[in-house]
């Protein structure tokens, strides 16, 4: 099953195909100009299940989210800024990435360019980022 979408610009469909590749996003099936159709999660957000305080998700959801965007900026360059809980999906164990609307190309190979990207890389502390509240 499939799911029709439009992304905000090719380079969220770009970035999304990046991410499935590392099997983080779910597949890009196809696409035309910003209309593109991807692989349907029938799961719902963290944020559906958890709730919107992230001391109450597992700790291996946490690590998880950790893990992916960590592997994002240092392998691909990409900074993927909109953690929040409604833009990662719980799914049999796994755990999904989605929405790369507000995800970028990194300006600096060595530390993130986003405030909260570069802090939440560096801490213990579970938050999510204030910006897209």
């Amino acid at each position: 099953m499939s799911f029709k979408k439009t992304a905000s610009s090719l380079q969220e469909i770009e970035l999304q195909k990046i991410a499935a590749s590392y099997g983080f996003a779910p597949k890009v099936l196809s696409s035309d100009g910003l209309d593109f159709e991807m692989v349907k999660i029938y799961s719902p957000c963290l944020a559906d299940v958890y709730g919107e305080n992230p001391n109450d998700l597992p700790r291996w959801i946490w690590n998880e989210i950790i893990h992916i965007v960590a592997i994002l900026y240092e392998a691909e360059g990409i900074e993927y800024i909109d953690i929040t809980p409604y833009n990662f999906i719980e799914s049999n164990g796994f755990l999904w990435i989605i929405d790369f609307g507000h995800a970028f190309y990194t300006e600096s190979p060595v530390i993130p360019s986003n405030w909260f990207l570069r802090d939440l890389l560096d801490t213990e502390e579970r938050s999510w980022n204030p910006d897209f509240k």
